[in-house]
């Protein structure tokens, strides 16, 4: 994107930008993310700003999404399984800055948080706790030669559980085949808890009105053992 002109605007506008596509292998791997300038009828220089932050694509990669982090913790999940190029932590986080917080998974079998290694895969279903020092869009890389849905073992007590979906989901339906009794999701545009869904809710908590968002991240209780499928692989 280069040269819009924007005329005739109210004094105080938002801007939501988002690029995607293939990068050409031409184009090196660090742009400027963002830049504006606002200009008087003479031309004059009346402002002038430029985004410290980069956006860092790898030439030649397909982003097939974005997901975008709020400074602080966020509660995240990938709706989809990575391509091979770019599903580690090291790969995905490479440009977030954590502050020297690990990013951090929950093993809900032993009931015990976990650090995410860097070659550690990122998995759909899953929730990772990761910090941000400030807001950042992670660029995620969808694998073009998908197989069968994903897969997710969950233990009695709390799981850290992501929707493996296209788009927003009931929980009926993404949490099927268990004995799930309540999810809390993380709200990332919030950065805070939401309001809980319960099985046989009803209200804010009825799963049929309270859907389930891809991309962030759910705590589930459920009774026994059992196992999630994503909607999508």
């Amino acid at each position: 994107v280069d040269g819009w002109l924007l005329s005739g605007l109210p004094t105080n506008i938002i801007l939501h930008l988002t690029v995607t596509g293939t990068v050409p292998d031409t184009i090196g791997k660090e742009i400027s993310q963002l830049r504006i300038t606002e200009i008087d009828s003479s031309e004059k220089i009346l402002f002038h700003y430029t985004s410290p932050k980069q956006l860092i694509i790898r030439e030649g990669t397909d982003v097939s999404a974005t997901l975008a982090l709020s400074k602080g913790w966020n509660f995240i999940s990938i709706p989809k399984t990575l391509s091979s190029e770019s599903n580690s932590a090291e790969k995905l986080f490479a440009y977030v800055n954590t502050s020297n917080h690990q990013i951090l998974g929950y093993d809900a079998q032993i009931s015990a948080w976990k650090p995410v290694q860097a070659k550690e895969i990122i998995r759909p279903l899953t929730g990772y706790w990761v910090y941000a020092e400030e807001p950042i869009s992670l660029m995620l890389s969808y694998t073009n030669d998908p197989s069968i849905p994903s897969t997710k073992e969950v233990y009695p007590g709390w799981n850290a559980v992501g929707l493996s979906a296209d788009t927003e989901t009931n929980a009926i339906n993404a949490f099927a085949g268990t004995t799930w009794i309540r999810a809390i999701p993380w709200n990332l545009s919030k950065g805070s808890y939401g309001t809980a869904i319960t099985n046989g809710g009803v209200g804010d908590n009825d799963p049929s009105i309270n859907l389930l968002q891809p991309g962030w991240g759910y705590w589930l209780y459920v009774q026994e053992q059992g196992t999630i499928t994503g909607m999508t692989v």
